[in-house]
């Protein structure tokens, strides 16, 4: 009798861990869906991603919130969404301005060069520049590369000023 209850289960436990590699798309707290999304994004699944950064976004502390637009902006980038990833950033800049520092603008900026965003990168760059001048030095060569895609076109080779693999 014991072993007839213990194969459905073990079945049930079974179908339950392959019924998906997606991560939960439903959340209950913030925080937890921060880390998901995370998780999610580093396994390379975009919608639980978004669904996670989204959650955290409606939800979360400014902080959180911030850290979910920082989320949802990458996802952008790495899908070669440039518009979107644009309108996030103005976003940031206009609702989480806090989360914008000096690290996280030069971070944003070298993201922006090897996807070839020219329009983002520009529209950072002045915002960086416009908040913090002492960041126009340490941005210098991200400039130039932004010069050179904007005249060789997104194949431009930037190992030169620093970016490698182009």
């Amino acid at each position: 009798m014991r072993t007839s209850l213990l194969l459905p289960l073990a079945l049930v436990a079974a179908l339950g861990a392959c019924s998906g590699d997606s991560a939960p798309t439903t959340f209950s707290d913030p925080i937890a869906a921060m880390d998901a999304a995370d998780s999610a994004k580093a396994a390379g699944d975009s919608e639980a991603a978004k669904a996670g950064y989204d959650y955290a976004l409606q939800n979360g502390d400014d902080s959180l919130k911030g850290d979910a637009m920082m989320g949802l902006f990458e996802m952008n980038i790495a899908s070669g969404d440039e518009s979107a990833a644009l309108a996030n950033f103005e976003r940031m800049s206009a609702d989480f301005a806090d989360s914008l520092n000096q690290e996280s603008l030069q971070n944003m900026v070298d993201l922006s060069i090897p996807a070839a965003m020219v329009d983002l990168g520009e529209a950072m760059l002045a915002y960086a520049v416009g908040q913090y001048p002492e960041m126009a030095k340490t941005l210098a060569n991200a400039s130039l590369a932004l010069e050179k895609i904007k005249t060789e076109g997104p194949g431009a080779d930037l190992s030169g000023l620093g970016y490698a693999g182009d």
